[in-house]
């Protein structure tokens, strides 16, 4: 992981944020506060290029949902959002909306920390010939971010990409829901059902030809699901 990565941080508090940003360049990394505006953050994502977002859900003007649903229209960067219990803003929300993982308010620099070097790590890297996957009927190319099904190809946002690559790499098997939330978000704590059925429900609609009745990627009752790379 490089650690010189770009973080771009959306807080209220101003002390928070200063806190937060002098912590994260203590650590080696790139940093940058954005204001609390969807037009403000856009433009930071096409000046900057960030690595990471991380942004709080009760910014004066807009909302991570809303910064989710806008930055996942034209970017797959990782968001982080932050979380406060009072807001009444659940976890889930936010990862049906496009964040990567949730952290709740207020936390520790170092939990913060960890989860930024978490999704660094499932960020795609490397040249095209060592990101290549071909099982059954996928053919993945993880660096440029291309799944192409039974020849056809087919566009798949940020956690269901993942969520893929994930199991192609895996192999023909039942994959619990505890071990799907810690490949996805770093975290068993989301390991309910919850959590996953947005994502997996994404992915069945870009790759199953009846999501009705799903050959790919099938619900083990109670268990998790199992993933077949080939309908035969």
């Amino acid at each position: 992981m490089d650690s010189r990565a770009k973080v771009a941080i959306a807080i209220a508090d101003e002390q928070c944020r200063h806190a937060l940003s002098e912590y994260l360049q203590f650590q080696r990394f790139e940093v940058r506060t954005a204001d609390a505006t969807t037009e403000y953050l856009l433009d930071t994502f096409h000046e900057w290029s960030p690595d990471v977002l991380l942004c709080e859900h009760r910014l004066p003007r807009l909302n991570v949902i809303t910064v989710c649903r806008a930055l996942r229209a034209v970017s797959m960067v990782p968001i982080l959002a932050l979380l406060w219990p009072e807001s009444g803003l659940r976890a889930a929300q936010a990862l049906n909306a496009g964040a990567d993982a949730c952290i709740s308010l207020p936390c520790d620099p170092e939990d913060v920390l960890s989860h930024l070097q978490a999704v660094l790590r499932r960020v795609p890297h490397g040249d095209a010939e060592t990101s290549r996957i071909e099982v059954g009927d996928f053919r993945v190319i993880e660096d440029t971010h291309r799944c192409f099904v039974a020849g056809q190809e087919v566009r798949l946002t940020h956690q269901p990409f993942s969520l893929l690559l994930y199991m192609l790499r895996s192999g023909k098997r039942v994959f619990t829901h505890a071990e799907l939330a810690e490949a996805l978000w770093g975290s068993q704590h989301l390991s309910d059902p919850e959590f996953l059925r947005p994502v997996v429900m994404k992915l069945r609609q870009m790759i199953e030809p009846d999501r009705r009745h799903p050959t790919y990627l099938v619900t083990e009752y109670q268990v998790g699901y199992r993933f077949n790379a080939s309908r035969a």
